[in-house]
């Protein structure tokens, strides 16, 4: 019986060797099956013509990559470093477009990555945006973007610098159908597409994915945060708008001989601007700086000042536009007649020594201004109204606080009562289809302004108080909120009282920049026939 047992101890002792030999050799299979793959083909020293100048593509250490017996790990397998370089004879942008042009591809889906590093080496255009992600390439043959390069101004030997870095990622499982597999490829390089305005914009800012905080202003403290491009919604879809300081954002516009700070893109693709003074010193180019470069513009960045009306003892008188002195709510605040400031600026935009129709070709005919006289709730009322929280009917002369104060002035007095700035009108009956308008509060509650702090770095501020076109609240007198000089948000200013005026329009959307990239220093500049 001993006997018996040892003998079956020693089966069980030889089974487990066996079984531990067969995983041995099968991890050892997995980890040192090799593979090739080829990198071959790439375009080198290739010189094209783009317009006025030309591009050419080069690649270190020749056209070919010869990856021999790879196998899945972590590391990079090989970095190919190229250059694109540019030589622009002409004023106009000089784009390119980078695309990985696989040729063969039988490596199993994504079982190849690649990523791509640019920089832009001689500080002139921009390069295409770096790819950080590992990005799989699909079997079969096909053409896979890298990404759009621009090359701004004139210039000789301009140089972007990428590098093209392919990995063979494990997959944490045995991957020996790759084995024997072929991949062929290369990079072209091509002049076909146009660059929209839209296009330009989002490549020259930084697009951020965070939600701002809109109870503070957005200044130099907390530019990695609160700058750059931000997604929202507005009445055509989703749009990006801009929130940060003068200095920070690539948002400067040269248009019609004037300067202009970019706003958002809209939902339908139209670029939403507002006044920022004369280009006098060349219309067409830079050099007119005045209001563009400085935070304290004053009258030099409006097209001067104006009351937003004369009259202003009843409800109806807070409106751009407004409606019978007796009826219903719709009737008082009906868009029937024009306040003196929309007088003011209708007859600023329609005269040809300030717009001219060619211009006026190039501007949207139906943007969305919203005239927000929707009525506040019972906290904006108790705060401003001292009325014990009694909401106003908005008629006649009741004491009322309009909607828009909700979204500007509660979430920094009391923490529990919080509305967001919003690009959607709350009434329709408030949405006014027009040509040029005003900036309304929640635009300026989104670039960085708030009702309790300064901001002397917003991009909105031109050291002078302005109107907006957002209704605040009737206590005996209209009163229409405004930014104020120091580039916080005025509560509300008697409309009867003057302040500078600052028009607001927005350019179609297949506008084409005909140079600049955005900063104070190269404005994009839109040319008009």
């Amino acid at each position: 019986m001993e006997a018996k047992r040892k003998d079956k101890d020693l089966k069980k002792v030889l089974s487990a060797m066996l079984i531990m030999l067969l995983i041995t050799i099968i991890l050892i299979g997995g980890t040192y099956a090799f593979f090739t793959a080829i990198f071959t083909g790439v375009e080198d020293d290739t010189t094209i013509t783009v317009g006025g100048g030309t591009l050419g593509i080069h690649m270190d250490g020749g056209n070919i990559i010869t990856m021999h017996n790879i196998y899945p790990r972590e590391e990079a397998w090989e970095i190919k470093r190229f250059t694109i370089t540019g030589n622009n004879n002409t004023i106009l942008y000089m784009e390119y477009f980078l695309n990985l042009i696989v040729t063969e591809n039988t490596f199993a889906e994504d079982s190849l990555t690649y990523t791509l590093d640019s920089q832009n080496t001689s500080n002139t255009g921009g390069p295409a945006r770096a790819i950080t992600n590992q990005t799989g390439i699909p079997t079969g043959a096909g053409i896979h973007s890298l990404g759009r390069g621009i090359f701004y101004e004139p210039g000789v030997n301009m140089v972007h610098t990428y590098y093209l870095t392919f990995y063979f990622p494990s997959r944490g499982v045995p991957q020996n159908e790759d084995q024997g597999a072929t991949f062929r490829a290369h990079v072209g390089i091509s002049g076909e597409g146009t660059l929209t305005a839209k296009d330009l914009i989002k490549d020259n800012n930084q697009l951020r994915e965070n939600i701002p905080n809109f109870a503070i202003p957005a200044n130099n403290a907390n530019r990695n945060t609160e700058e750059g491009l931000f997604e929202t919604t507005d009445e055509h879809g989703t749009a990006y708008f801009f929130r940060g300081t003068h200095d920070g954002l690539n948002n400067n516009v040269i248009f019609a001989g004037h300067q202009w700070k970019i706003l958002r893109i809209e939902g339908n693709g139209n670029i939403r601007m507002i006044y920022n003074g004369l280009c006098t010193l060349n219309p067409e180019g830079t050099n007119c700086l005045q209001g563009i470069n400085s935070a304290t513009a004053g009258a030099n960045a409006t097209i001067g000042s104006s009351v937003f009306n004369t009259q202003i003892n009843h409800n109806r008188f807070v409106g751009y536009m407004f409606g019978s002195e007796i009826g219903t709510f719709n009737e008082q605040h009906a868009n029937i007649n024009n306040s003196v400031v929309k007088e003011f600026v209708d007859n600023w935009f329609n005269d040809d020594a300030n717009i001219t129709s060619a211009a006026r070709n190039l501007i949207a005919t139906d943007t969305v201004f919203c005239n927000d006289r929707s009525i506040a709730g019972q906290v904006a009322h108790g705060i401003w109204a001292g009325a014990g929280g009694v909401i106003g009917t908005g008629l006649n002369t009741s004491r009322t606080v309009f909607g828009t104060v909700d979204r500007m002035w509660t979430p920094f007095n009391n923490s529990a009562y919080q509305v967001a700035p919003t690009l959607i009108c709350p009434r329709a009956e408030d949405r006014l289809e027009m040509t040029v308008g005003l900036l309304i509060n929640d635009e300026t509650a989104m670039a960085g302004g708030t009702s309790n702090h300064s901001n002397l770095e917003l991009f909105l501020r031109n050291g002078e108080h302005y109107w907006t076109m957002s209704p605040s609240i009737f206590d005996s007198t209209a009163a229409v909120l405004r930014v104020n000089n120091n580039g916080g948000l005025q509560g509300g200013a008697t409309a009867n009282t003057s302040n500078g005026v600052r028009p607001v329009l927005s350019l179609n959307s297949n506008v084409i920049f005909s140079t600049g990239n955005g900063s104070v220093e190269a404005p994009f500049v839109v040319s008009v026939n």
